[in-house]
């Protein structure tokens, strides 16, 4: 694609994906309810926030650092979050 089409994308207002920060990921997962079944095994998806940040995690990297740039699968759309 060439440069030509850039005024385009400007002109609609298209922007690169903004990739979820750790507040969109504690949304859900901060909640010490938060489940998934895995083989029939409950597993939960809890995160606590304080522990999270006093790591290494919350210090030198962001959750999607490690599990992706985008909302893990189980997640519901966390732009609407």
């Amino acid at each position: 694609m060439g440069s030509r089409y850039l005024p385009v994308f400007l002109a609609c207002g298209m922007q690169a994906a903004q990739k979820p920060k750790d507040a969109d990921c504690l949304a859900c997962h901060s909640d010490p309810t938060l489940t998934m079944d895995v083989n029939g095994k409950k597993v939960s998806l809890y995160v606590d926030p304080a522990e999270a940040a006093a790591s290494i995690h919350g210090t030198m990297f962001t959750c999607v650092d490690c599990h992706g740039s985008s909302p893990c699968s189980h997640c519901a759309d966390w732009r609407n979050i």
